[in-house]
């Protein structure tokens, strides 16, 4: 049986077809996710920045109560088992002493020793962790993020995903931004300033 030059065109033309499609939905998809970051910071009057035809590097850059905020996707793993992230930076400034250390993967409220040996219970003792809207936005990030820390003044809080939505993305942000409200309030409502 002769095989003619169709035969052999047909499966090359519905994999292009095939392709061309998963290209066009990809495409679609970055534009919607893009539209939806600008319209969140337009919302914020915050800066949006995105990289890439096809992929989903975006950053959001803006100021919360004075404190810079830095929103962002990255990819973790590799392969097959890479996922991508949304990475939300904010600067604590003087709202928190500069040896507070505070991770999801330590112990709730718990305060490493500084490397200059500054007092295990710094923010302790100055009564920081012991405010209840403190104590309960704190709660809140353990059960909204994949994982979190503040370290040296800058509170970093990672989501797995990429928000789709404007509403979600408030609800991605939202817990860490009332945690800095909550801090600034702590710190500055007795007149003292952070050392």
């Amino acid at each position: 049986m002769a095989h003619g030059p169709s035969s052999y065109l047909l499966p090359i033309v519905v994999s292009l077809l095939f392709v061309g499609g998963f290209l066009l939905l990809v495409l679609s998809q970055t534009r919607q996710q893009r539209a939806v970051w600008s319209a969140f910071a337009a919302r914020r009057e915050w800066d949006f920045t995105a990289s890439g035809r096809t992929s989903n590097v975006m950053e959001i850059q803006g100021l919360h109560q004075g404190h810079q905020v830095s929103l962002l996707t990255e990819r973790r793993g590799s392969g097959r088992s890479s996922y991508a992230v949304t990475v939300l930076r904010v600067d604590l400034r003087d709202a928190v002493p500069r040896q507070l250390s505070l991770s999801s993967e330590d112990r709730p409220f718990h305060v490493i020793e500084g490397k200059e040996g500054q007092a295990r219970d710094a923010a302790l003792q100055q009564g920081l962790l012991q405010e209840p809207r403190v104590r309960r936005h704190l709660l809140e990030l353990g059960q909204t993020y994949l994982r979190y820390s503040i370290e040296v003044r800058l509170l970093e809080a990672e989501h797995r995903g990429i928000p789709k939505t404007v509403e979600a993305l408030e609800a991605v942000v939202a817990p860490a931004l009332e945690l800095v409200d909550a801090l600034d309030a702590a710190a500055h409502g007795s007149g003292e300033r952070r050392a």
